[in-house]
């Protein structure tokens, strides 16, 4: 909105002192600011003490010192401590399926693994089929079975209402 002008540091302030100065407005922008201003804009500051060692540090230093009697640090470590939990299961997890993987493209390679893979499925199909599913009780069993156990992981829908 102003124009950039440079700006006259003044370092031998005292704390009880205050500094006064005027900056004229931009000739453009002065006419917009006739109705409502004055031709010159006033700022007024008053000095705030300074420590002559270097008050940047002490003032970090208060700060760090303040943080770590606060439970904010005791709150961060848990919380980093259930991320590394979670990255290491995940790690874990990653490792397993790789060898897990590996293992089953190895038996794959084998000329007869497939085929007898193929034909214990088509048995174990066989047998579940007849075993549960022949007879009407038995389907009856193995619905309610499977209605308990999907309650039980997503949670009974009845109960929530």
């Amino acid at each position: 909105m102003f124009p950039e002008k440079e700006v006259e540091v003044i370092t031998n302030i005292q704390p009880s002192e205050q500094i006064e100065t005027t900056l004229p407005l931009q000739e453009s922008n002065q006419k917009d600011y006739e109705k409502h201003h004055e031709d010159d804009l006033s700022i007024s500051l008053k000095a705030e003490e300074v420590s002559k060692e270097g008050g940047e540090w002490d003032l970090l230093l208060e700060k760090l010192s303040e943080w770590k009697k606060s439970k904010k640090l005791k709150n961060q470590a848990k919380r980093f401590q259930q991320i590394a939990l979670l990255f290491a299961c995940l790690l874990l997890l990653a490792s397993i399926v790789k060898i897990y993987g590996g293992f089953i493209s190895g038996i794959s390679k084998l000329p007869i693994a497939p085929g007898i893979f193929e034909l214990v499925g088509t048995i174990w199909l066989i047998w579940f089929s007849i075993s549960k599913l022949l007879r009407s009780k038995d389907r009856q069993d193995l619905l309610s079975e499977i209605r308990t156990r999907k309650n039980a992981l997503l949670g009974d829908p009845d109960k929530e209402t």
